[in-house]
């Protein structure tokens, strides 16, 4: 409690006038102690000491009312916020999908099973929640059904353990039903992966080289090549990997068959298409260039992937694309779309 009081925090105790000019008037009747008050609108402050003896009695009385009132106010502040927030999360619990849902439910059953069983058995909480895990484990505990599909029980393993159940009940305390669910208060972008872009670089990189890779691989990767980066779970790695995919679908697509074609081609064979047919100026390298040579006929003319019969017109291009020549390779036999003549399939070579 502090020792120095303003004529506002006086005014109505016992022993004292009910204004504010009647206590300035009796401070400086009976010579209070006083001192500036500090802050904004200036006044005076009057010490402990020199108030009369009923009025010291009372404000011990009166600065725990207020400290109540000040107590209650908060707590009503914040059960005013929580019950908006659950009911914020009510509503985006349920636009949920059907799995996220019952996997919650069968959680939230998990903590009410536990606070029954603790009544039921005189158990301290924690006792209670070790004891529930372990007749869980050995089929004690008769679960609803789809509980029991969501924490399959078995010797030697459980779907539930002592620390998920700790983390649950928090988050249900915190933030009701919604807090069950997975994944709950991980934004899109802010994972580690995410926020860590020279670990990012490292996987984006990994997955443009090898498409097919598996998070397993990755994870060894980073743990062989880049220890300092190797701070996130395979599980975290795989969802990275998911999600990118997903919201990259093209460019993923593209680079699976880039590289699909480059594992089917025989690079042997390439190299023969070059030596033996060198680009020729004015052939396009467009998409219906490409189907022609796919089918053993070659292209005709000029432009940015134009097919222009022989004598047909066409808007040359200003700056055509520099040529280069294709091969559509059906076993050991290559055609070549990069000449203006029919040529005979030749054999690729081998060594």
């Amino acid at each position: 409690m502090s020792e120095w009081f303003t004529a506002a925090e006086l005014i109505g105790l016992l022993g004292m006038p009910k204004t504010i000019s009647g206590v300035i008037k009796l401070a400086k009747r009976e010579h209070w102690l006083s001192r500036p008050r500090e802050g904004r609108g200036g006044g005076r402050e009057y010490h402990i000491s020199s108030l009369p003896p009923a009025t010291r009695h009372a404000l011990p009385h009166q600065a725990a009312i207020a400290e109540a009132d000040i107590e209650s106010a908060a707590a009503s502040v914040t059960e005013l916020a929580r019950a908006k927030t659950l009911a914020a999360g009510l509503r985006a619990f349920e636009q949920l999908p059907a799995a996220k849902r019952d996997r919650a439910r069968a959680r939230r059953w998990v903590i009410e099973a536990i606070a029954s069983y603790q009544r039921a058995h005189d158990l301290s909480h924690k006792g209670a929640i070790g004891a529930f895990c372990a007749d869980y484990r050995r089929g004690r505990i008769d679960p609803p059904a789809s509980v029991r599909h969501t924490f399959p029980a078995y010797e030697g393993a459980t779907g539930v353990s002592p620390r998920s159940i700790y983390g649950w009940e928090k988050a249900y305390r915190e933030h009701g039903l919604m807090g069950l669910t997975d994944s709950y208060g991980n934004r899109k972008g802010q994972s580690k992966i995410e926020q860590n872009w020279a670990l990012k670089d490292v996987i984006l990189g990994l997955i443009l080289k090898s498409p097919h890779i598996n998070p397993r691989k990755i994870k060894d990767y980073l743990a062989a090549a880049h220890a300092e980066l190797d701070v996130v779970a395979v599980k975290s790695i795989e969802r990275f990997v998911r999600d990118w995919r997903t919201e990259h679908r093209q460019s993923y697509t593209y680079t699976t068959k880039s590289r699909r074609l480059e594992e089917q081609v025989p690079g042997v064979v390439r190299l023969a298409a070059r030596a033996h047919y060198p680009p020729e100026p004015g052939v396009g390298d467009g998409l219906h260039a490409r189907r022609l040579a796919a089918h053993g006929r070659p292209p005709h003319g000029a432009g940015r992937g134009r097919y222009v019969t022989p004598g047909g017109s066409s808007s040359w291009s200003p700056k055509p694309p520099r040529p280069r020549p294709y091969a559509a390779c059906t076993g050991a036999r290559c055609w070549i779309g990069a000449s203006t003549r029919p040529r005979a399939p030749i054999t690729a070579v081998t060594t």
